[in-house]
């Protein structure tokens, strides 16, 4: 007979013969729990984004827009809806800014797309998302590199990583964030970018989400 959890023939001396060992005999029981922890889950954290109980944001950012907040909910649903999110939560480990922007897609999450235009405007380009190297950069083109986040802490240094891995690129880099201390203004200034206030890019047309 075949254990029923690592499948391998054994002589049913174990117990009632359903398992060869009692190590698979207990990794089956888990197997089935965390399936059940793993639905329960995943309908409350569906319910709460349904809800507009939780939402992804910015650490450390101004509070979200209602255009954005919906944008991201009805992303979000979608995702769920078509199995997308699955790995996250049998990893125990969702994260909702992973819900928004998968890892590899050269698509622009919600807050992206709604800075674009003003993005574009004041550089005066149609830029892109591309990848270089090992990480994706958010609007690129072939003379300009621009990294864009509203976190002024992580997302700054997440951002500066990044353009450390592109030194020997010739095209002009630039961050923009909300305002920077003196010691990331002189990480940036090593690796070669330029910081652009926020700010100033608001101007290109209505700046959503920082009134």
């Amino acid at each position: 007979m075949k254990c029923e959890y690592c499948n391998e023939e054994h002589k049913g001396t174990y117990g009632s013969g359903r398992f060869c060992s009692v190590k698979c005999a207990r990794g089956y029981s888990t197997k089935i729990k965390r399936k059940e922890i793993n639905e329960k889950v995943s309908k409350t954290i569906l319910r709460k984004i349904k809800s507009g109980e939780i939402i992804p944001h910015n650490k450390g950012a101004r509070i979200w827009s209602e255009e954005e907040k919906q944008q991201t909910r009805e992303f979000m649903i979608d995702r769920f809806e078509k199995g997308l999110l699955k790995k996250f939560i049998e990893a125990g480990k969702f994260n909702l800014n992973d819900g928004i922007r998968e890892k590899g897609a050269l698509s622009f999450h919600p807050t992206e797309k709604l800075w674009k235009p003003k993005i574009d405007k004041y550089f005066n380009k149609n830029l892109v998302k591309e990848k270089i190297g090992n990480h994706y950069f958010d609007f690129v083109d072939d003379e300009f590199i621009v990294e864009f986040t509203l976190d002024n802490t992580s997302g700054i240094s997440d951002a500066i990583k990044r353009f450390k891995t592109i030194l020997n690129d010739g095209r002009k880099k630039y961050l923009i964030s909300p305002k920077i201390g003196e010691v990331r203004t002189q990480r940036l200034i090593m690796a070669n970018v330029e910081w652009i206030d926020i700010g100033v890019v608001a101007q290109f047309g209505n700046a959503r989400g920082l009134d």
